[in-house]
């Protein structure tokens, strides 16, 4: 029978939150940051994504012959690092030239609220890659 080889990254932030790997619409394994599981499925071509809360990854469909073996690599989106660094060196810049206009807690409140929308709208289903790779 084919076996998959699934392996989380550790990422900051979301070291105790469980990651749901999805194989055709079924919850087939939860994994924590850094862990590895091995798991047998019927050959076949198979939609897989991963999950954790409301953050996801793109589909990906892998085809597994009889006796197959595949490994995969579940890490945080590069992009969405990028995002993150990007609102640390914003926000500073936008608090000094809001703050005087707005008060404090407006200018937070504006600033969480542009980068939840962000994720929710640009980056829910890119939080996380899943890659195809060599056994490590």
């Amino acid at each position: 029978m084919p076996q998959i080889t699934l392996k989380r990254d550790i990422e900051k932030g979301s070291k105790s939150k469980e990651l749901s790997v999805i194989i055709d619409d079924f919850d087939f394994a939860n994994l924590m940051a850094g862990q590895r599981k091995t798991i047998q499925i019927p050959p076949g071509r198979h939609t897989l994504k991963a999950r954790m809360g409301w953050l996801g990854s793109k589909n990906i469909t892998i085809d597994v012959d009889k006796d197959d073996y595949k490994f995969l690599h579940i890490k945080k989106n590069k992009y969405m690092k990028k995002a993150n660094v990007l609102t640390v060196c914003i926000v500073p810049v936008y608090l000094f030239f809001l703050m005087p206009y707005s008060g404090f807690f407006l200018s937070t409140a504006i600033l969480i609220s542009m980068y939840l929308a962000f994720i929710i709208f640009f980056g829910k289903d890119k939080y996380f890659n899943i890659v195809v790779s060599s056994p490590e």
